[in-house]
């Protein structure tokens, strides 16, 4: 690893479990900007909730990114959502004007005031994000063309107060950048094997990432005998 300077403004965002409007199904996708002081534990921001804890939370998703960038991208493509669409509207925890997918890696360590953070694996957009805009197909949109963000877990606990910025304190091989295995999951081809397996070894990939690239190994290696 090397150890790299660089910081960014974020802002943070917080949110109780509140019902979808037409399923009326449980979600912690609703978030508000967090007043600051406000504790990083290892399952993520104090005050922070999740409903479906099988697929959301938990050490490898404590906390979640999203590029402020990307709702830009979202209002160009689904125009009518455009008043809906700002940070914290997807249920991120973290908005950052700063970076995207092809800034980081996974394994990368940040600072945030006295926590450290690790980056785990980019997040898997679901169908409570169209719910909740009231518009099928943007989840879908954000996994095709791999806008989604990301998670970290939580390496060292600490308070995080205003103005706090992210600092990165060290960065992984560029091999591991988060947009080159977006781009990796969707290959068809059977040299994708290969990249992929290299990608088991990564520092700091969640476990339940492993297990969807070795699925996607060996759907590749049934495909292509």
């Amino acid at each position: 690893m090397t150890s790299i300077k660089k910081s960014v403004a974020v802002q943070i965002f917080v949110g109780t479990i509140q019902l979808l409007p037409q399923s009326a199904r449980p979600s912690g996708i609703y978030k508000i900007p967090t007043k600051m002081p406000v504790k990083l534990e290892i399952n993520g921001f104090e005050g922070d909730h999740q409903a479906d804890l099988r697929v959301h939370g938990g050490p490898d998703k404590a906390v979640q990114l999203y590029p402020v960038k990307h709702y830009e991208a979202l209002a160009e493509r689904f125009p009518t959502l455009h008043e809906k669409l700002f940070p914290g509207a997807i249920g991120e925890n973290i908005s950052c004007p700063d970076l995207d997918e092809h800034d980081v890696h996974i394994g990368d360590i940040w600072r945030l005031g006295e926590g450290l953070l690790q980056i785990s694996q980019p997040r898997s957009p679901c169908w409570k994000i169209d719910e909740k805009l009231d518009c099928q197909g943007v989840a879908a949109y954000i996994a095709e063309t791999s806008i989604t963000g990301w998670y970290f877990r939580v390496l060292k606990a600490g308070m995080v107060k205003e103005y706090d910025k992210l600092e990165l304190l060290e960065s992984v091989n560029e091999c591991y950048r988060l947009s080159s295995l977006l781009q990796e999951m969707r290959r068809d081809d059977p040299e994708a094997m290969g990249v992929l397996q290299k990608w088991m070894e990564a520092p700091g990939l969640a476990d339940n990432l492993r297990l969807k690239i070795e699925k996607r190994i060996i759907y590749l290696k049934d495909t292509h005998r």
